[in-house]
């Protein structure tokens, strides 16, 4: 699908999104109520897990539910942009505002990092509301994606509907995965994209350097098994025309007219397989595969 087709049914579909907000806050608020509520064991994922979190004390709830999705044994570490939360400052490793990736940076190299930990970098505002974290990663570890994240539920405030989760399917493997709210990246990928670019404010445009490293081997992908809400429209705290106006500028260095052109499906795990297909050719140019 070409890019102009493409950003009127995203302004479609954003237009619907906003328009069943009522609705959709309602549901969100039932959602979030009931995974509060959830006292059942998290599954220990099948890697060490490092949970990096840029949070506001506002907040403060939704990141301690997400840290307790991440599950039992998780290195969680949080940086606080204002005053940190009391029941969150065991773990909150430093304060103050500035960049997201820099305050990443910064949690990141705080300590040693267990080998073969997967990072995991959330939103503060975002939590699973079905699949949780082990299936995610246990899921992207069996496709095989490097660099992977969990679909936006129909209740979550999205940036693309190309992260929205697709019924009957596993998973997908794209050529485009977001930089939020939840990113999972192996120790393959973390050899390639850490440290964040810190001259990235806020991380939007990400997406195309990393969709280059296709050319590289790594693999890509959306786990539509797991699903996420962002609880809070994106950009709601910083003026995202500045964000956009910078994205297109990292766009275009990376050889792209549009951040659409990344947004293709290469291969589509079914829920009627029991594995995962093989996709195009990790090497494979931003115009293979299909848009949705």
């Amino acid at each position: 699908m070409r890019a102009a087709p493409r950003l009127v049914w995203h302004d479609v579909l954003r237009a619907g999104m906003i328009l069943a907000e009522p609705t959709r806050r309602g549901a969100r608020r039932r959602a979030l109520a009931r995974a509060l509520a959830d006292a059942s064991p998290r599954p220990r994922p099948a890697h060490p897990v490092v949970l990096l979190m840029v949070y506001r004390r506002a907040n403060a709830a939704l990141v301690e539910l997400m840290a307790r999705q991440a599950g039992p044994g998780a290195d969680v570490r949080l940086w606080a942009l204002d005053s940190p939360a009391p029941s969150l400052a065991p773990r909150t490793l430093g304060r103050g505002p500035g960049r997201r990736f820099e305050n990443l940076n910064r949690l990141l190299a705080a300590r040693g990092v267990a080998p073969g930990s997967w990072i995991v970098v959330a939103d503060d505002d975002t939590f699973f509301v079905r699949g949780g974290l082990a299936r995610l990663m246990e899921r992207m570890e069996t496709a095989g994606f490097a660099i992977g994240q969990p679909a936006h539920d129909l209740r979550s405030w999205w940036n693309s509907p190309f992260t929205i989760a697709r019924p009957g399917l596993v998973a997908r493997e794209t050529a485009y995965v977001e930089q939020g709210p939840v990113t999972v990246l192996t120790p393959e990928a973390q050899a390639l994209v850490l440290p964040l670019p810190e001259s990235n404010d806020m991380g939007w445009g990400v997406e195309a350097q990393w969709s280059s490293l296709r050319a590289r081997g790594l693999r890509l992908g959306i786990v539509d098994e797991s699903r996420v809400v962002h609880a809070q429209r994106p950009a709601s705290a910083y003026d995202p025309s500045v964000e956009r106006a910078r994205m297109r500028e990292r766009v275009a260095a990376a050889g792209l007219g549009s951040i659409w052109e990344i947004q293709r499906t290469l291969a589509r795990w079914r829920a009627s397989q029991a594995s995962p297909p093989s996709g195009d050719t990790p090497g494979g140019g931003p115009g293979g595969g299909r848009a949705l």
